[in-house]
């Protein structure tokens, strides 16, 4: 039987911050476990182990940023077996897995007996500062089309306009990626504007 827990669990790869008891959760002593809807207890996995993501050097450099929410599999001795992701940037969700692999968790039990558990865990990549503008203009040279992607974007925000990265976000309307493409559309829009 695999158990599929409603668990989130955030992490900013800068700084850990341990989170408060959830509302139900068994967190002081002589505090009975929660339900299941058929009347069993569950006990809850509880990270044990954190190994933070290492944030692709590309995908920073270009402000490629955002969350990760990936479905992992538990086993009955807290070892994460299986990662997939649901939402995310490829690169992102790769670090973000590469990571996750390696946290353990307490064991799940149902009515006091170990069980493989389903997490959902949500990954922040989050940037404390805007790139430069000379690591945006290089990243825009990178084979992956997400980072390039990235730093269209970023040019397009910008200010002042020089004509460097005006020619540079014109010259990715002729990118092999239509994602490329649209956000050199997008980013001339707002260059256009000002």
């Amino acid at each position: 039987m695999l158990l599929t827990l409603a668990v989130l669990a955030l992490l900013v790869p800068q700084v850990q911050e341990p989170t408060p008891a959830e509302p139900g959760e068994a967190s002081e002593p002589g505090q009975t476990a929660p339900r299941t809807e058929d009347g069993r207890r569950i006990k809850e996995p509880k990270k044990a182990k954190h190994v933070a993501p290492k944030w692709p050097a590309n995908a920073r450099r270009a402000g490629l940023n955002g969350t990760v929410v990936l479905e992992c599999v538990i086993d009955i001795e807290g070892r994460v077996q299986d990662v997939r992701t649901l939402k995310g940037y490829r690169s992102l969700a790769e670090a973000a897995s590469d990571a996750v692999r390696k946290w353990r968790y307490t064991t799940t039990e149902l009515d006091g007996k170990p069980v493989p558990g389903v997490m959902t865990v949500t990954v922040n990549f989050r940037l404390q500062a805007p790139p430069t503008r000379d690591d945006v203009l290089a990243s825009l040279k990178d084979s992956d089309p997400e980072i390039r992607w990235a730093a269209v974007a970023w040019l397009g925000r910008y200010r002042p306009i020089t004509a460097q990265h005006k020619t540079a976000v014109e010259a990715k309307l002729q990118d092999s990626s239509e994602l490329v493409r649209n956000a050199a559309k997008e980013a001339l829009k707002q260059l256009e504007r000002d």
